[in-house]
C-alpha cells in the first residue's frame, strides 16, 4: 500500500492498494503524466483540467484506496498515529503485506 497525507482541514492518511503485478506499469502510467522539467506529481499545483486529466488515469488503474481521517485537535502526531493505525488494519483485512508511506 503506498501512502500520503494531507492536514487541511483534519488530518488524512491515504492508502493506494496496487496489485503486486501491476506496479510496473502503474509507475509507468504515472511518469506518463509528468510535465516536461516535473519530478513528481502534486495535486495542489495542479491545473483543473491537468487534475481532471490525472483523476481519469486513476479511475482507469487497478487500485483500491482506502482513507483514514482524524481531527487535528489532538495534535499532528497524535492524530497521524491514529490513521496509521486505521489504515493498517484496514489494509490487514484485504491482505496488504507492506506500506511506502510518502515523506515529506
Amino acid at each position: 500500500m503506498y501512502v500520503d497525507e494531507s492536514k487541511t482541514p483534519n488530518y488524512l492518511l491515504m492508502g493506494v492498494i496496487v496489485p503486486d503485478h501491476q506496479v510496473d506499469a502503474l509507475r509507468a502510467t504515472m511518469r506518463a503524466l509528468l510535465l516536461p522539467g516535473q519530478e513528481r506529481i502534486h495535486f495542489t499545483h495542479e491545473s483543473p483540467a491537468r487534475r481532471n486529466t490525472i483523476l481519469q488515469a486513476m479511475e482507469a488503474a487497478p487500485i483500491r484506496a482506502i482513507v483514514a481521517t482524524a481531527r487535528l485537535n489532538a495534535g499532528e502526531s497524535a492524530s497521524r498515529s491514529l490513521c496509521l493505525t486505521r489504515l493498517s488494519q484496514a489494509g490487514a483485512k484485504v491482505g496488504v503485506n507492506f506500506m511506502c508511506l510518502e515523506q515529506d
